[in-house]
């Protein structure tokens, strides 16, 4: 009700005591002199006298009336405590102000539509703000960034040089500006410098769509609430820098599709690119670079606010650290035009096999044909055998050497049929597995299922996503035949053989496997 008169003065609910200003004007009204008529000689005397004098007594009554009335009008004006303005300076008031400086540091802030960017252009509005300021006034400033720290001048601060200094350090941020705890950190100032009554908020923002659009739900009610809470705690005035209409094009994430690169091999790349804007935009150029070196690039057209994504295939040429680079032509935001991704490429992967099972002779142990599908001998021209490096390095030990064998020398472990395991092995295994290494376990007839859901499996609280159940089917009588399910194809273990059935996988077939169950939501998925 008295948010406009807060312009004009520091108590403005005071105004509401003018009406105390109609009381002499009630009284005078309820207790003048009533005419009354009385039949007397002399009374031709008296309204003589009385005509003489009526006019004379009727200015003085009228006197005494307004200056009553005008007593108690300045006197309610005076508690309202008006501020008078400076003639030529808006921000020169006749008391101090707390003025809190809200600026949006959010990477969006620093598109270049025109000649100046905007955040350039909020710093130079903050700068008036802070530079029109007088002696007396107190100063916060806030940056709204997911960043820390967010206060950037905590405590009231009576020289504007010292906010002016912070404020020329300022830089956009790369983060999202995190309104709502942005938003939080300012209702605790509104409540320092309690000698200065009047409060206001300066927010200056480019007042994105993807920013203050984007909450829902309980989201969207804190940013409410705390947009209420500030507006009640002072003079809340919003300063929009943005422009609309302007196209933006952004690349929104850069990922690698595979848990291992190899040297020499195809590494999957997967690029998100984003239209912030309202218009379609058409033969964007998406390029993709290894190491500062230009290895493909895409067209991409994508509607208004559409998102699209390009897997790329790149090959990192040796071994060690690489950095890969996604890159989008330039517009008005040039920091959403470019992403970086760090991969960790192996000249090979070590794979240790434990074998639980079989005799010492070829092809008998659980773990030869793994082996051998691992790293397979290839024939030369001359038809003769050797073997050839490849990126699959296995090392085959008897279940028995597993506590004699340092793990971190593997990237992963193959358990073929192993029996049982140690409450020490189960240590140094989810050890290993915590520091990134990956491990198999292939059941067999000398798995021990009791064992391996105690020790592995622990009510779901190990490192088996599921517990095993009973064997189905008998490999000794084959009288059962099961194939393989591979459903959609959708898990990356059997996404290659998709549309290709001569591969192998779904005609193969086994007499017996054991039954799984416990496989908990988020612990595990089924391959096949």
């Amino acid at each position: 009700m008295f948010a406009w008169l807060a312009n004009w003065f520091a108590s403005p609910w005071v105004l509401s005591g003018l009406a105390l200003a109609g009381a002499p004007i009630l009284i005078h009204l309820l207790y003048r002199r009533k005419l009354r008529e009385t039949s007397w000689a002399a009374m031709r005397f008296l309204l003589e006298a009385a005509r003489k004098n009526s006019r004379r007594m009727r200015i003085e009554q009228l006197l005494l009336l307004a200056v009553r009335t005008l007593l108690i009008l300045l006197a309610v004006l005076a508690l309202a405590e008006p501020l008078v303005n400076r003639a030529g300076s808006l921000f020169q008031a006749g008391m101090p102000v707390h003025r809190i400086v809200v600026i949006d540091s959010s990477a969006s802030m620093a598109a270049e539509p025109g000649a100046e960017p905007l955040f350039a252009q909020a710093r130079r509005i903050a700068r008036e703000i802070v530079e029109r300021s007088r002696r007396g006034d107190a100063l916060n400033l806030v940056r709204l960034s997911s960043l820390p720290p967010r206060v950037i001048v905590q405590t009231p601060a009576y020289s504007a040089p010292q906010v002016l200094e912070e404020l020329d350090r300022l830089e956009v941020s790369p983060a999202p500006a995190a309104l709502v705890t942005g938003l939080e950190e300012v209702i605790p100032l509104l409540r320092q410098a309690p000698e200065i009554r009047r409060k206001e908020i300066y927010l200056i923002s480019d007042f994105q769509r993807a920013t203050w659009d984007s909450a829902d739900g309980d989201a969207a009610a804190r940013l409410r609430g705390r947009l209420k809470q500030i507006s009640e705690g002072g003079q809340l005035l919003l300063i929009d820098v943005g422009q609309p209409g302007m196209s933006n094009v952004g690349i929104t994430r850069i990922e690698s599709l595979d848990p291992v690169v190899i040297a020499g091999l195809p590494a999957r790349v997967r690029v998100s690119v984003r239209n912030y804007g309202n218009e379609p935009l058409a033969d964007r150029d998406l390029q993709l670079w290894v190491d500062d070196r230009l290895v493909d690039r895409r067209a991409l057209s994508l509607s208004a606010g559409a998102e699209a994504t390009e897997v790329f295939s790149p090959v990192v040429p040796t071994a060690g650290g690489h950095r890969i680079e996604a890159r989008l032509g330039t517009d008005v935001l040039a920091t959403d035009n470019r992403r970086w991704l760090s991969i960790e490429a192996k000249e090979r992967l070590r794979v240790l096999c434990v074998t639980g099972g079989g005799s010492g002779r070829t092809l008998r142990r659980a773990t030869d044909f793994l082996a051998l599908a691992l790293a397979p001998a290839k024939r030369s021209a001359a038809g003769s055998t050797r073997e050839q490096p490849g990126f699959l390095d296995p090392t085959v030990v008897d279940e028995g050497q597993l506590a004699t064998i340092d793990l971190s020398l593997f990237d992963c472990v193959y358990f073929c049929n192993v029996r049982r395991f140690s409450e020490r092995e189960v240590a140094t295994l989810t050890r290993f597995l915590k520091q990134g290494g990956g491990a198999v376990f292939c059941s067999g007839d000398q798995v021990q299922t009791r064992e391996y859901n105690d020790v592995l499996y622990g009510q779901g609280q190990g490192i088996l996503p599921a517990q095993l159940g009973e064997r189905r089917g008998d490999p000794g009588r084959r009288d059962s035949l099961f194939r393989f399910d591979p459903g959609s194809f959708s898990h990356p273990l059997v996404g290659a053989f998709q549309g290709n059935p001569d591969a192998g996988l779904e005609s193969t077939v086994t007499y017996a496997y054991l039954a799984t169950s416990g496989i908990a939501e988020g612990n595990g998925r089924v391959a096949l």
